[in-house]
């Protein structure tokens, strides 16, 4: 489990284009960055293009694209993280 108080989150935008695979592109991408309320560096992001929500094939039916919801995708800096056995 994590503890949210010992980060504070930060919303970015990047405007410029993205490849991850033959059907899903796009311009625009939003992410929140990570970073440790103690000593202000960065642990990571959370971007918002992980799994499609839905079993929809997509905008004209090529696949998932933004237009579908999607679940958060986090990605960690692992020399960031501590992992303690305190529950």
């Amino acid at each position: 489990m994590v503890d949210e108080t010992k980060f504070k989150f930060e919303k970015e935008d990047k405007f410029r284009p993205f490849f991850e695979t033959i059907d899903y592109w796009g311009i625009h991408r939003n992410r929140t960055k990570i970073k440790c309320n103690g000593c202000g560096k960065l642990v990571g992001h959370i971007y918002d293009d992980g799994p499609p929500l839905t079993n929809s094939p997509g905008q004209w039916h090529f696949g998932p694209s933004q237009v579908i919801p999607r679940a958060p995708r986090y990605r960690f800096k692992t020399k960031a993280l501590k992992i303690t056995t305190e529950t």
